[in-house]
Formats: structure tokens, sequence, C-alpha cells
């Protein structure tokens, strides 16, 4: 039984971290990102904040999984987004 919630688990991370690949496949082709400030603070925090529990507690690899892709995914999302604010300050 066991396993096949293990199974569930992973299924759903892979799922919710394919949802932050493809807002960061989007800024990383369109050399910027759409998505909002208020979006991307609180998701960054969340992941940050529910990564310490999975890595010290749950020993669940699935979560640590999916936070760990997101957190990179966030990253890229992020660093077009302040790449896109500092091209408009120049202009």
């Amino acid at each position: 039984m066991e396993d096949s919630i293990d199974t569930i688990g992973w299924i759903g991370n892979i799922l919710l971290a394919f949802c932050g690949a493809i807002e960061a496949c989007k800024a990383i082709y369109y050399k910027r990102s759409a998505t909002p400030w208020a979006l991307l603070i609180p998701w960054l925090l969340g992941e940050i904040f529910a990564i310490i529990p999975a890595l010290f507690e749950l020993n669940k690899d699935y979560l640590t999984f999916n936070y760990v892709a997101n957190i990179v995914f966030i990253s890229i999302i992020i660093y077009y987004k302040l790449k896109e604010n500092k091209c408009q300050n120049q202009n």
C-alpha cells in the first residue's frame, strides 16, 4: 500500500513541477516573464519554507524533487523578469 501511495506522490509532484517547467521554458523562449511578482515571491518563499521539513523530517523524495525543481524554475523566471525590468529601465 505504501508503494502505491509513493507512486501517486511521485506522479503528482512531477506534474506540479511540470507546471513550473512550462513557465520557465516560456521565460527562456521569450526572454522575459509575464508572471507577476505577486505570484513569484510567495511561490518561491513557499517552496523554500516547504523544503525544510521535507529535507529533515518527512523523508519523501518526491516532495524534495518537487521543491528543488520548482525553486530552479522560479529562479529562471525571476532571472528573466529582472532582466526584462533592467532592459526597460535602460530605455
